[in-house]
């Protein structure tokens, strides 16, 4: 419940009411004390919702965005997703698009006991949701000589033991456990724990996120072996690696046989440094560039991976951008043989994805892997939203874009479902 901007913690109405009347039993007392005493959730309005009609799941997760937190709104019936914008106490607005404050398009009515009132401020057609039950647990733990932090969703009902994954996020400072949207929630609720920790460098975790691939790998295995510690999880563990975290993924199954299959979204096949020069040529194109300037312009970004290159050769120098720039996967995905399910988008403007969807097909074949399923969304950016124009500013800005592909959910919920046996 939102007071003064500031999220407190509900308590039972029932329990307030026996409290006040002074016939509270033990039980009611009881409950008031661990409400009272249990740390606020910092995000109490979080979690998946039951709707009606073509909205039969909606999901309310945290985001962060530079130094602010907002909440965001996914309709996984319709794929679209909205940046939410306080309008009053419980009350959010969103716009047509994800981060389009204005027009504003939706009002979103958080009631007491989970009920939500979903309203296109165009028609006036509404519709409910009810928020179902959820589990989540703060975790902490050691990572490579730093101490990382993240939040273990649980399904929320049953004793186990479930299935897992980790989930592995993107470059630089954009791998905290927000970063996954409505993901870790929604797969709770179809029966398989999630772990979303924030990356070394990121929310609560200690250190850089400038360092190379092979130390946010053993984070990575430190994420699993804490989740093969509980009695509650089952042995089937895998990982879904987001951006970067898809080049991590088949890196920390070479080294540990705990990873039992692997979902790569947006990248994870080539060396780092194609997809550095795939977005310098890209945004050179989209400033006009062309014919001689665009070749010379794109030289000088050739150089900065080139004097990568010659910093390995000769040993001297070598930086963590260095090494991540030309980690080659190639060898660590023939070698993996659990199942995998590699998503890419047509329009990604950070990865090469068409030649990634074709090398990874190409190495899987060769190395007759057993299972896996590679699928290129047309009109597709990075992170599988649905582009308009396709160009790096409007996936930068998020400008035109709506939500995911149609396709996304179907495709990775019924994968998930197959090879964890969550469903069944």
């Amino acid at each position: 419940m939102a007071i003064d901007g500031r999220w407190v913690r509900w308590v039972p109405v029932s329990v307030c009411l026996a409290l006040l009347a002074g016939g509270a039993s033990a039980a009611q007392e009881e409950e008031a004390e661990e409400a009272a005493e249990a740390p606020a959730d910092p995000f109490p309005l979080a979690g998946v919702y039951a709707g009606e009609g073509p909205h039969p799941l909606v999901a309310v997760s945290p985001r962060r965005m530079g130094e602010r937190e907002v909440l965001v709104f996914t309709d996984l019936g319709t794929g679209a997703v909205r940046v939410l914008f306080p309008a009053g106490q419980d009350v959010f607005t969103a716009g047509r698009t994800v981060a389009q404050p204005e027009p504003a398009a939706l009002r979103l009515t958080f009631r007491p006991g989970g009920a939500l009132e979903i309203r296109e401020l165009a028609s006036g057609a509404a519709w409910n949701a009810r928020k179902l039950s959820a589990r989540r647990e703060e975790v902490a733990f050691q990572g490579e000589g730093v101490a990382l932090r993240g939040t273990l969703h649980l399904p929320p009902s049953g004793a186990g033991p479930f299935p897992a994954v980790v989930l592995a996020g993107g470059s630089e400072g954009e791998g905290d456990r927000h970063s996954f949207d409505a993901l870790p929630y929604v797969l709770a609720q179809r029966g398989i724990a999630v772990l979303a920790y924030d990356k070394r460098g990121t929310g609560e975790s200690e250190g850089s996120w400038d360092v190379d691939h092979d130390l946010l790998a053993a984070d990575l295995l430190a994420a699993l072996a804490l989740l093969g510690e509980r009695d509650d999880l089952s042995d089937t563990l895998g990982v879904i690696g987001f951006s970067e975290g898809s080049w991590i993924a088949p890196l920390a199954a070479s080294r540990s046989p705990a990873v039992d299959f692997i979902v790569a979204i947006s990248g994870g096949v080539l060396p780092k440094a194609e997809s550095f020069l795939h977005k310098a040529r890209r945004e050179l194109e989209e400033r006009g560039l062309a014919g001689e300037a665009l070749e010379q312009a794109f030289a000088e970004q050739q150089a900065v991976i080139e004097a990568s290159v010659d910093r390995q050769f000769e040993g001297e120098g070598v930086t963590p951008f260095d090494l991540r720039m030309l980690h080659d996967p190639s060898d660590q995905w023939t070698a993996f043989r659990g199942p995998v399910l590699a998503l890419f988008g047509e329009w990604d403007t950070l990865v090469p994805a068409e030649r990634s969807a074709e090398r990874l097909r190409e190495l899987l074949t060769k190395a007759r892997h057993p299972d896996f399923r590679i699928r290129l969304f047309p009109k597709a950016h990075h992170s599988l939203f649905l582009g308009v124009t396709g160009t790096p500013a409007e996936f930068a800005r998020m400008e035109g874009i709506g939500g995911y592909v149609p396709g996304y959910w179907e495709t990775l919920l019924l994968w998930l479902d197959d090879k964890t046996g969550a469903a069944r």
